[in-house]
């Protein structure tokens, strides 16, 4: 899953952001301006950053990636001697760790979320850095989500924008920003783009959907949200939609399956092995699949003991 999000200034980027890190279980966060740090553990050096994905291989974490605490190389070194420009030292201070982070998922490493604050910073409109862009090609596969921030979308390198599956847009006033969202959200609710109150956002997932208007708000502040849900800083302003959780957990044996209110009678349910259940949805490898289930919003399932699975009777293909 891609996860785009935009806006001017002050707008709320950040904050949208933020709760997607505070959500996932995992998350590898790239914080060019020092923004993030207190969401997760900054590290200061490649060493640092490999023995503490060691030892929390299989747990939850938060790993914080920081300009001014990253040890600096000697590429880093003899770009800034040169005085490069801004963008380049970043790819080369960001690039490997990104890239071992790759490597690592393509080990089995359980799923987790890259998280990309001033994603244009890394690139332009023509260049995206390398290691971003093969999160945004190849991440799923290997069970990597991508979640980034950014001004406006005529900065960025189309390989992102065009992958997204899920945009959040803030306040947009620049004319060509403005056609861009009509194309790809539709006319009639990029108008509202203008016009939208600090906080608010349309959120689109993706084609065939209708844009909503979602709520958020920072942790602490107060909100005129209709609905706002114990511990959660994103409400919706007028229907139901949240920010999706990049790597949504799978309760064990609980009635409310992550993907559907309501309990759902496990008599209508089939219960398949994880290798079984690949093989009917047509995977080649259960771990592909497993990877596609935890992106789902539409299947049902639900996980029980000793590695099966429910899934309701009317989901399964015919």
């Amino acid at each position: 899953m891609i996860v785009g999000i935009f806006g001017k200034t002050g707008m709320g980027k950040s904050t949208a952001l933020k709760e997607l890190i505070r959500r996932a279980p995992r998350v590898v966060v790239l914080d060019p301006l020092g923004k993030l740090g207190h969401l997760g553990v900054c590290v200061e050096s490649l060493d640092e950053f490999k023995g503490y994905w060691r030892a929390q291989f299989t747990g939850g974490w938060k790993i914080i990636l920081q300009p001014a605490r990253l040890a600096d190389t000697p590429e880093v070194v003899a770009l800034k001697a040169a005085r490069k420009p801004g963008p380049v030292i970043l790819r080369a201070q960001f690039a490997p760790y990104l890239e071992l982070a790759g490597d690592v998922a393509k080990r089995g490493c359980p799923p987790f979320l890259v998280a990309v604050d001033e994603v244009d910073a890394f690139g332009s409109a023509f260049a995206a850095d390398p290691a971003v862009r093969g999160v945004a090609d190849y991440g799923r596969n290997f069970g990597i989500s991508l979640a980034f921030a950014a001004r406006r979308p005529a900065c960025v390198d189309r390989t992102l924008t065009s992958q997204c599956s899920t945009l959040y847009v803030f306040r947009i006033t620049e004319p060509r920003d403005l056609e861009y969202f009509g194309d790809v959200i539709g006319r009639q609710a990029a108008a509202k783009l203008p016009s939208l109150a600090r906080f608010h956002a349309l959120c689109w997932r993706g084609s065939g959907t209708e844009a909503t208007i979602v709520s958020v708000m920072p942790q602490g502040a107060e909100s005129t949200a209709a609905e706002i849900s114990p511990g959660s800083a994103i409400a919706p302003d007028v229907e139901k939609p949240r920010l999706q959780d990049p790597n949504p957990p799978i309760e064990e044996n609980t009635a409310t399956p992550p993907t559907q209110t309501g309990p759902v009678d496990l008599s209508e349910c089939v219960i398949l092995t994880l290798s079984e259940a690949a093989t009917c949805f047509k995977f080649s490898r259960p771990h592909d699949f497993k990877v596609a289930l935890l992106d789902s919003g539409e299947l049902w399932h639900r996980r029980l003991a000793r590695s099966r699975w429910a899934f309701r009777k009317a989901d399964l293909p015919a």
